[in-house]
């Protein structure tokens, strides 16, 4: 009888464990967030701030989990009319400039965007075309001012000479290419 009870008891305790293991492991998998392709994930709260790009587990209540859109954007600027670059020859050139940029994926480059803009903010086309629009601009400008309007027809040149008068660091963005969509002499009427 003693034998049979130690039986039960000890059959009881392995299904318990068997179901605590389980119960253990299916909330572990369900506090597993894993960013998408595209996609950072920022932990905030009990721990401190972790940035990600596999996957974290958070702990509900104690922690918040939320994803940073990383991937590329496409900032244009336009410059037509008595907005158009100046060449070096004096030739007034409409252009239509794409600037491809995108977050970092440095954990150091998402905390320090997240930071300053918040995560809302750092992947809308609108902020970064504030942020960025000036120091775009500048760069054309220069590559204009210091080349006359043949040696920008040659668009792959002009944009290597956009790119190398643009800053290394974005403030935490990388700017990965340049495309001059447009380029023509100014129209006078």
């Amino acid at each position: 009888m003693l034998a049979s009870f130690i039986s039960e008891t000890m059959a009881w305790v392995a299904s318990m464990a068997v179901i605590l293991m389980i119960g253990l492991l299916s909330l572990l998998v369900k506090c597993y967030k894993m960013p998408s392709q595209g996609q950072a994930l920022i932990r905030s709260g009990f721990g401190g701030t972790f940035v990600s790009f596999n996957g974290k587990i958070v702990v509900p209540i104690l922690q918040k989990a939320q994803y940073l859109d990383i991937t590329l954007k496409r900032l244009v600027i336009e410059l037509q009319g008595s907005e158009a670059l100046t060449c070096k020859d004096g030739t007034q050139a409409d252009v239509k400039a794409a600037f491809f940029v995108r977050i970092n994926p440095t954990v150091e480059d998402v905390k320090n965007v997240v930071q300053k803009l918040g995560i809302e903010k750092a992947a809308d086309v609108e902020t970064l075309n504030e942020m960025f629009n000036t120091q775009f601009f500048e760069a054309l400008k220069t590559v204009s001012q210091n080349n006359n309007y043949e040696e920008l027809t040659n668009r792959e040149m002009f944009k290597e000479k956009v790119m190398n008068a643009l800053p290394a660091s974005l403030d935490g963005y990388i700017l990965d290419t340049v495309t001059i969509d447009y380029l023509e002499k100014t129209q006078t009427a």
